[in-house]
């Protein structure tokens, strides 16, 4: 028992000499020749500290506060530029775009009232013409006047569920405090205020012209509708679309509304809608039908589709231009009547609602 308690209390470096002095830090014994090394390689390490202390203190002494602060500031200018040349180009091809659409809008009233002015001018020559003929102009007339009357209300509207094209500048400042132990951070996001114009500037303009489909997670279920207010009785128009992103829990319809339905209305319910949707069905005056004319839906990120509706021809067309197929409805006009207006919805479910809608 003595000689365990002997060894037990010598040295923890020689283990041979006993063990006169305990370090109240490691909590270890040393005799006299070691305790002098033990305190010597404390000392050493205290030196180590100053050193590297002094070392943090030039750094933050060779840079200042107003230093740093203006190297960032110079990359928040950076952005800030990029940013405003970005909005200055989306800007200048709206210009363009609406300077076109305006144009073809005016020459193409202006080809339609000269077509009746030589209708009319022939039945008033020959006197040719009778009460069916009279009925047939004035409908022509109003068409045109109703027409012209849209022309005036191009809407740019805002689109509140649309992808930003300027990325949000942020920045992360974290800290270790030593005293207290805690970790800080925190997250600023400068929402830039143009991203208020781009949102107006978005193609959501009622003309026929190029439009996307912009969708974003929410967590409710996301029904979001074009704001396509032109009608339409006569003539051909074309629409082309592209996803920018599309999910499995993405839900689409492509197809038309008569005019004197809601479009608020449920579009499984709205008697008047013949259009394409997912799932490969197909909507023949609010009746279901699946694979209809081999339909397949074959929705997808990136995807272009054009839709073609045909009043003359009483018909409406789906062309994936990915795939080149083309689908085609013929329209019965008692189930819906002219006027027609284009109708596209696109829905997106939360991951919460994923099981109970799919």
């Amino acid at each position: 028992m003595t000689s365990l308690k002997r060894t037990k209390n010598n040295c923890s470096v020689c283990i041979k000499l006993a063990g006169v002095f305990l370090c109240h830090g490691c909590e270890k014994n040393f005799c006299q020749l070691h305790a002098s090394e033990h305190r010597e390689h404390l000392q050493k390490s205290m030196n180590v500290i100053y050193h590297n202390y002094d070392s943090v203190k030039q750094n933050i002494k060779g840079q200042t506060t107003e230093q740093y602060q203006h190297s960032l500031m110079v990359q928040v200018s950076q952005w800030e530029q990029e940013s405003i040349e970005k909005i200055r180009q989306y800007a200048q091809e709206t210009r363009q775009e609406l300077t076109i659409t305006v144009r073809q809008r005016s020459d193409n009233l202006k080809e339609k009232l000269e077509q009746l002015k030589q209708e009319l001018d022939k039945a008033r020559q020959t006197g040719g013409f009778y009460e069916n003929d009279l009925k047939e102009w004035t409908e022509k007339l109003n068409e045109i006047r109703r027409t012209f009357a849209g022309q005036q209300t191009i809407n740019i509207n805002e689109a509140s569920h649309s992808t930003p094209f300027i990325s949000r500048f942020s920045f992360n400042a974290t800290s270790n405090s030593s005293f207290q132990n805690e970790y800080h951070s925190r997250t600023f996001q400068h929402q830039q205020e143009q991203q208020q114009l781009q949102q107006q500037l978005q193609q959501q303009y009622d003309y026929d012209q190029y439009k996307q489909i912009n969708h974003s997670h929410f967590d409710d279920l996301l029904n979001t509708q074009l704001q396509i207010q032109t009608s339409y009785s006569s003539g051909q128009h074309k629409f082309q679309y592209v996803i920018e992103r599309y999910e499995i829990n993405s839900s689409i319809l492509f197809g038309i509304i008569s005019e004197r339905t809601s479009s608020d209305e449920d579009p499984y319910r709205n008697s008047s809608f013949y259009g394409w949707g997912s799932n490969d069905l197909v909507y023949l005056g609010g009746k279901e039908k699946l694979n209809y004319n081999k339909y397949r839906s074959d929705y997808q990120t990136g995807g272009q589709y054009e839709l073609t509706i045909d009043c003359d021809e009483k018909k409406i067309t789906l062309k994936n231009e990915h795939t080149n197929q083309s689908y085609e409805l013929t329209i019965d006009l008692h189930k819906c009547p002219f006027p027609w207006q284009q109708h596209v919805r696109l829905w997106l479910r939360s991951n919460s609602e994923e099981k109970s809608h799919y």
